[in-house]
Parts: structure tokens; C-alpha cells; sequence
């Protein structure tokens, strides 16, 4: 019997429209500050997510690029778009992916 659920890591929406677009060759491309700080968060959530239910889900066109990072990177997790998962899997997501601008705390915290 298979996992039947899965404790992915999905993707804040706006992160996942930059990453399509920096590393599917749309738009404007994703600074490395952007592309390390991801990494660490799928690293820190590989880490401690029981192995049979960690994965990252993702869109079809994020899939192939992401996938290749995180093997370039060396992180061993598996990267499925949500159309290939069976309907019979449950996904019951532990993280979501939401890399912040690299200034948004000083732009809340200072004084006008």
C-alpha cells in the first residue's frame, strides 16, 4: 500500500508567478538572494517532514525547472505539479513557500 498522503510544501501564489516567470523565461529574472532563500526553506522543510510525505507541489510549468534546482542544490525531496498527483492522494500542506522581500520588514518597521 502507497502513501496515501502527502505533507507538501505549496507555493505563496505571487512567489510562484516570479519563479515561473524568472525561470521560465517570461519576465524578470529571480535575484540569488531569491533562489537561496528558497532553497533553505525546502531544505529546512525536507528536514524535518517524514520522508514518505514530503514533497513540493507545484504548477506544471514550475515543476521541471524547480525539480532541476533543487538536484543542482542537492536537496533530495520529490517535485510533483498538482495534475500528477492521483485525486486519490490526500494533501494536507505543512509549508507554504513565501520568500519575503529582502527590505519588507525595514520598509514596516521604520518611522515616516
Amino acid at each position: 500500500k502507497g502513501t496515501l498522503q502527502l505533507e507538501p510544501a505549496i507555493f505563496e501564489p505571487q512567489l510562484e508567478r516570479q519563479l515561473v516567470g524568472a525561470w521560465c523565461g517570461d519576465g524578470e529574472a529571480a535575484d540569488a538572494q531569491t533562489a537561496m532563500a528558497l532553497r533553505a526553506q525546502i531544505e529546512a522543510y525536507a528536514a524535518r517532514t517524514q520522508r514518505d510525505r514530503a514533497a513540493v507541489v507545484c504548477t506544471s510549468s514550475l515543476r521541471p525547472v524547480l525539480a532541476d534546482f533543487l538536484l543542482r542544490s542537492g536537496i533530495r525531496i520529490a517535485v510533483y505539479a498538482y495534475g500528477e498527483l492521483p485525486t486519490e492522494l490526500t494533501l494536507t500542506p505543512s509549508e507554504v513557500l513565501n520568500v519575503a522581500e529582502p527590505n519588507a520588514l525595514a520598509a514596516c518597521t521604520s518611522s515616516a
